[in-house]
């Protein structure tokens, strides 16, 4: 396929990235919340029309980013994770292995604690949303067909549910008053069992 004259898609590729590590930069500097289209603007040396034309909004750089550093999670997370055959164990302890991995990005830990950042994701049409149901479809998808999933809940009401539940995790986990026996038993019992057979709702 043809990309135009020579360098052009490089060209706009590196813009982009240009304007994706200002906004890391701004993010780190100022917080999520103060940070302004003008200031990443200012940090990548384009101007706001430039950021714009790749980014309709900030919420937009903010999903490409949360997805960019979510994908580096969960590439690490099933490089470690070890397979069992019990769901719910399985469950609990991929949902540990992620709010932990998560909790050392600091990234995602910074984005996480912005309410900010948490209206801007939890849209089902957000980056975020889509990337939460490749992540996590198949499993549930097999978990119902073999009858251990609650039949009153759909996939995408336990995705939804699950990537509320991973920020709320995320900070408990950084606490040291809990160690990892206990953040276990919190996940499988107060997470991770809701959503199995034989808990519908009544």
């Amino acid at each position: 396929m043809a990309s135009g004259p020579a360098g052009t898609r490089t060209d706009e590729e590196s813009t982009q990235e240009r304007i994706l590590r200002a906004a890391y930069d701004c993010f780190e500097q100022y917080g999520i919340a103060k940070t302004t289209i003008e200031n990443i603007a200012s940090r990548a040396k384009v101007s706001r029309p430039t950021v714009y034309k790749y980014y309709p909004s900030k919420d937009a750089i903010l999903d490409e980013i949360s997805v960019r550093e979510t994908w580096k999670v969960n590439s690490e997370v099933r490089r470690r994770l070890v397979r069992s055959d019990d769901f719910a164990d399985f469950l609990a302890d991929t949902l540990l292995l992620v709010v932990r991995l998560a909790n050392e990005n600091i990234y995602i830990r910074r984005m996480v604690e912005s309410i900010e950042f948490q209206q801007a994701v939890i849209s089902p049409s957000s980056l975020m949303q889509q990337l939460q149901r490749t992540w996590w479809a198949n499993l549930f998808e097999q978990a119902m067909a073999r009858g251990e999933i609650a039949t009153d809940l759909t996939i995408d009401e336990i995705i939804y549910w699950l990537a509320r539940a991973q920020s709320m995790l995320m900070l408990q986990v950084a606490s040291p008053a809990l160690d990892d026996a206990q953040q276990r038993r919190f996940i499988r019992r107060f997470i991770v069992q809701p959503l199995l057979a034989g808990s519908e709702a009544r």
